[in-house]
């Protein structure tokens, strides 16, 4: 660290923090997990404002002007920092009624067989994979619904029009109702992870470093 960023870390430790803070997050992470860190950072921090753009598309943090994004996959743009803050785990389900007409599959390799609730803009080219002992299985799906919203492929999978593949979080509550079941549970879906990303420590900010090390807090 340079002595010019240094004595800056100081001087707005110094202040009390204020100013916008503009966060992007997808829509299912953000009403289970942002939005209550949002409420309590805005609680303890009442001169600091917050824009929350949802979205699950990936977006310019740069080109938007967007301070922290919260998103899952691989990180291409070295200008940034991101910290691992948990698993991204999903599961396969389906409803009784898409079952009881089309039968359980035993073995990922059946899906093949199945109508699949697809996540993303397209039907088309769409591979699930699963673990094996020691070996990966990819296998490719078909259907006849795509979308890139969770909630939706979710309401999708309750209404039997397939097998969804699903973040394990979001779909608790329709296997607890059991409106959904889960299927295939002796093949491991490879967990994802979920990132909070940010610009480097060169361009940190006040905010920016008490959001990340709020959101660290909690989740520790």
């Amino acid at each position: 660290m340079g002595i010019e960023e240094a004595n800056l870390v100081v001087t707005q430790s110094q202040k009390q923090p204020k100013g916008t803070l503009r966060i992007t997050s997808p829509l299912d992470f953000a009403t289970l997990y942002a939005q209550p860190w949002i409420n309590e950072f805005l609680a303890k921090y009442p001169e600091v404002k917050i824009e929350l753009k949802v979205t699950d598309h990936q977006v310019d943090l740069i080109e938007e002007r967007i301070d922290i994004a919260f998103r899952s996959g691989v990180l291409k743009d070295s200008n940034l920092v991101a910290r691992r803050i948990g698993p991204k785990q999903s599961v396969c389900c389906a409803s009784p009624d898409y079952l009881a007409q089309y039968g359980e599959p035993i073995h990922p390799r059946e899906l093949t067989q199945h109508l699949c609730i697809l996540w993303g803009n397209t039907l088309q080219n769409q591979n699930w994979q699963f673990k094996d002992i020691d070996q990966v299985l990819d296998i490719p799906v078909n259907g006849r619904y795509a979308t890139d919203a969770n909630n939706l492929l979710i309401k999708a999978a309750v209404a039997g029009l397939g097998i969804a593949r699903v973040p394990l979080p979001l779909v608790k509550p329709y296997l607890e109702s059991k409106s959904l079941n889960l299927i295939l549970t002796d093949y491991e879906i490879p967990a994802g992870n979920m990132y909070i990303i940010y610009q480097s420590h060169k361009y940190l900010t006040q905010n920016i470093r008490l959001f990340v090390d709020h959101v660290i807090d909690q989740i520790a």
